[in-house]
């Protein structure tokens, strides 16, 4: 029965991690960029709109922000109509103080905003390479981290944090699934999972 826990468990991190969570670049074909090529600069799974202030210091702000070493340029425009189509513009009006994300301001484009229409999406070129890290380890930018206890990732790939074990489930550090308590069966409903006794 304890398999089927962590299946349960391990189903609802693999769905997680399709959820466009922060920034990704992606190509031509919507496959994430990880090493330095230009792409289409996509957040939360929607575009970003050029907007107002938009420039160097946004675009090496976010280029670290992934996990890049820094950036290498930067355009907007209407590419790559298949894919930009598709997404909602998801972010605005990005503005760095500095070139570090924490020092950056930006708006949601809910409600769409008129000046933002798929012919101000940002694409942009970042050097170096992002590294991926396995299940049970997130990325803290240039390096793999263990998930703390009571935290996960099943797969591995980018992201920068682990998932908290849903609510009376636990695991160690370096867990790539949860598992209920002794005495305890998971039970799958919708999009959550939950330990009962019983």
């Amino acid at each position: 029965m304890m398999w089927l826990n962590e299946l349960i468990v391990f189903l609802l991190a693999l769905e997680s991690s399709f959820a466009g969570a922060g920034f990704h670049l992606v190509d031509e074909y919507g496959e994430t960029i990880l090493e330095e090529k230009q792409g289409l600069l996509l957040f939360d799974g929607g575009t970003v709109c050029d907007g107002h202030f938009f420039g160097p210091t946004e675009v090496y702000a976010i280029c670290r922000e992934m996990g890049f070493d820094s950036d290498n340029g930067w355009k907007y425009g209407l590419y790559w109509p298949s894919i930009q189509n598709s997404s909602d513009i998801k972010l605005a009006d990005v503005h760095c103080l500095e070139p570090y994300w924490s020092m950056c301001t930006y708006r949601p484009t809910n409600p769409v905003l008129p000046e933002c229409t798929h012919n101000n999406d940002v694409f942009m070129t970042c050097k170096g390479s992002i590294i991926s890290c396995p299940s049970g380890m997130y990325r803290s930018y240039r390096i793999c981290s263990q998930c703390p206890s009571n935290t996960y990732k099943a797969v591995e790939g980018t992201q920068t944090s682990c998932i908290d074990c849903p609510g009376s489930a636990t695991s160690t550090p370096g867990s790539s699934s949860c598992s209920c308590r002794a005495g305890s069966t998971a039970i799958y409903g919708g999009s959550s999972c939950t330990c009962s006794s019983g």
